[in-house]
């Protein structure tokens, strides 16, 4: 049964503590294989940390980026296009209008996120030893803290090209093409010069995967640009959304 295989992996990883064994050595890999991280740096975060939620914090930085896509792309599209935001006006402003609905929508990817980790968290305590106690139970609330962050920038791209587009459909199409094209122009452009990949940032799930890292100096470099990123985007989304056409 798939459960208890998990069950019994995970039980072995945990045993293993802290040792770098095969068991860690997979883990390891996998990790890098998701992530790209050096293989080193990854072999401390699991010595560090329980491995088994190394593993699934990555997998949720990965999977992050497509989440708040799918939950977050018609904030204000759908109010646009069918002309409700004009009954919406009669009650309310704009910059009240346009920031309620990115609220919603990061209060709504943090209950998925918080569900999801109360879950694993359940069930890891529950059904093996990788949990490894109170201090598996904070680094799933570090995990939570991170999406909260990560959120924020994602929420506000997401919320400008809704505001620009008007259309649902055609909004969650272009959040598609934008992240895709920024990504294919990076690797591109990175093959002619290292430092032109960096227009990779273009896009806010760009050095994601760094936030697995203990570093304060690095994470306040990654969470410094993701807060930037959601200031900006998000004046330029409410900004547009109080002067466009209705």
């Amino acid at each position: 049964h798939p459960t208890v295989g998990f069950d019994i992996d995970a039980n072995r990883i945990a045993e293993l503590g802290r040792e770098v064994g095969p068991a860690l050595d997979m883990v390891s890999g996998m990790i890098e294989g998701v992530t790209g991280l050096p293989v080193a740096a990854v072999r401390r975060l699991i010595e560090d940390h329980p491995p088994v939620l190394v593993a699934l914090f990555a997998l949720m930085l990965l999977l992050l980026p497509l989440l708040c896509t799918l939950l977050a792309y018609d904030q204000t599209a759908t109010d646009i296009e069918t002309k409700h935001v004009r009954y919406l006006l009669f009650r309310s402003d704009r910059a009240s209008i346009y920031l309620g609905k990115a609220l919603g929508a990061w209060l709504l990817v943090m209950l998925a996120v918080a569900l999801g980790l109360i879950v694993v968290g359940g069930f890891l305590g529950l059904r093996s030893s990788a949990l490894e106690g109170l201090e598996g139970i904070v680094y799933l609330a570090r995990m939570g803290l991170t999406a909260g962050v990560f959120a924020l920038p994602m929420i506000a791209v997401l919320g400008l090209i809704s505001a620009l587009v008007g259309r649902a459909r055609r909004a969650l199409s272009v959040t598609l093409l934008v992240w895709i094209g920024v990504l294919i122009a990076a690797g591109l452009l990175g093959r002619v010069d290292e430092d032109l990949s960096l227009v990779r940032y273009l896009f806010p799930s760009a050095g994601r995967f760094g936030l697995l890292f203990d570093d304060f100096g690095e994470l306040a470099k990654i969470v410094g640009y993701q807060l930037g990123y959601a200031v900006v985007i998000g004046g330029a989304g409410l900004w547009w959304f109080g002067r466009r056409d209705l």
